[in-house]
């Protein structure tokens, strides 16, 4: 069966009867079904939740509307940088507000509970973890800071997730880490305007940061990353081609000044004294410290960032351990600069954090009332490979993969999600009519 209004276009219905080899059931008005589909979910919510009135305002309101509406720029959080252009409607003398990017608005509209945000939870521990040995960067350079000199590192791509490793190792050594601020629709603009053809958005993205970083502080930190650290040895760990060239690609693109740049090639998966003597090789001189000095600080850092992970371990346990197994789980896997940014067993897994999303996809798997959403960019040639297996883990099980760049409408990112949401509610509904259909039936035995 074909539905949609793509289904009114006879060339459209034609070619895929070509494709699949069989003819298509095209309905009368099918253009209209998926609304009737819709209400008909509508319908059965309110009857499962006991309601039986509804909070329509009537066809006659809606046929006399006259979708005025006014305009402005979001200013409701202070630290949020999204700088959503909001539209804002009259129905019925009913404020409804649309265009904001982080929900704040839908959740009033659609008047849900508040839920914990675990998202929200990590950038607390995030804080807590990083609290007094960064500083995040402002219009005005920043060359010094209580006599340390600063050292600048975009918060995009690596500095997602390896900002509290090199924030302390820093700090240890005399010197201050500055970070540029979340990621701004000003950011994420002339990151694009910058960045060169054929490269997904994260990497766009990281153009922006570093043009806001430039010249700002004493020195700039744009390392050449190839493998992260693996949980087990005998996996390989490296990282995307475009994160391990991305500090070629900034230096070509801005007119940065040499001699204050720091730009390493670190392998994270060497043990902690060869990644102190391999760091030392290319900064040490450069920076008048010691051999000793970066081992030392080397540690500490290390010790800084495994405690962080094992904060993140404990509360996502503590979660899991409230939860029964007839309450769905979302469990949302991603590269960490799609998931912690607000704009945005595998050993022969070649890709560091591929082998990650693909082990969370096994637990996702074998877990009835686990249910996968991946966040993935168009563009991105890992993640090209990353999806088949992905998808081949889940096999039959409900799953969604979003591919988000910087032309990615807010309003359809969430009618996906929501029509998700709807799939799981479905798919749990099943479990429950099946777990009784067995129940009674060993009572009958």
């Amino acid at each position: 069966m074909f539905l949609g209004g793509p289904s009114l276009n006879k060339g459209v219905v034609a070619a895929f009867e070509n494709v699949l080899g069989r003819g298509l059931l095209v309905p009368l008005h099918r253009e209209v079904l998926g609304a009737f589909g819709a209400a008909i979910c509508v319908q059965q919510k309110m009857q499962s939740e006991g309601k039986d009135h509804s909070t329509y305002r009537g066809m006659q309101n809606a046929i006399n509307d006259c979708m005025d509406f006014s305009e402005k720029v979001c200013h409701a959080d202070p630290n949020c940088h999204n700088q959503c252009k909001l539209k804002i409607y009259q129905f019925d003398n009913r404020r409804s507000i649309w265009g904001g990017e982080c929900g704040r608005y839908e959740r009033v509209r659609n008047r849900s509970q508040g839920k914990d945000d675990y998202f929200k939870l990590r950038r607390m521990l995030w804080e807590t973890h990083m609290a007094g040995v960064y500083k995040e960067l402002e219009d005005q350079p920043l060359l010094e800071i209580e006599g340390r000199p600063t050292i600048g590192m975009q918060r995009a791509l690596y500095g997602q997730h390896s900002a509290i490793l090199w924030a302390h190792f820093f700090d240890r050594l005399g010197y201050r880490l500055v970070l540029t601020p979340p990621t701004s629709a000003r950011i994420s603009t002339k990151g694009v305007e910058k960045a060169v053809d054929g490269i997904c958005y994260p990497v766009k993205v990281s153009y922006g940061h570093i043009e806001h970083l430039a010249g700002k502080t004493k020195y700039l930190f744009i390392p050449t990353l190839v493998k992260m650290a693996t949980p087990q040895p005998s996996e390989t760990g490296f990282y995307c081609p475009m994160v391990q060239s991305n500090s070629y690609m900034v230096r070509t693109a801005f007119d940065l000044d040499p001699s204050s740049i720091l730009n390493p090639v670190i392998h994270l998966k060497h043990d902690p004294k060869t990644l102190a003597v391999e760091i030392y090789r290319q900064i040490g001189t450069r920076l008048g410290l010691s051999k000793v000095s970066i081992k030392l600080s080397l540690d500490h850092a290390l010790d800084r960032q495994r405690q962080f992970l094992a904060d993140m371990h404990r509360q996502g346990s503590k979660f899991l351990r409230k939860l029964n197994s007839d309450q769905p789980i979302m469990v949302i896997t991603g590269r960490p600069y799609n998931l912690y940014d607000d704009r945005l067993e595998f050993p022969s897994m070649f890709w560091g954090l591929g082998a990650q999303i693909l082990k969370t996809a096994k637990i996702v798997a074998e877990n009835s009332n686990y249910f996968g959403l991946h966040l993935t960019n168009f563009g991105c040639g890992a993640d090209s490979f990353v999806e088949h297996f992905y998808k081949f883990i889940m096999g039959d099980k409900a799953h969604l993969i979003l591919e988000l760049d910087e032309h990615s409408a807010a309003a359809g990112v969430m009618t996906r999600l929501e029509a998700y949401i709807n799939v799981i509610e479905n798919c749990m509904l099943k479990m429950q009519v099946k777990t009784q259909f067995h129940k009674i039936h060993a009572n009958k035995r």
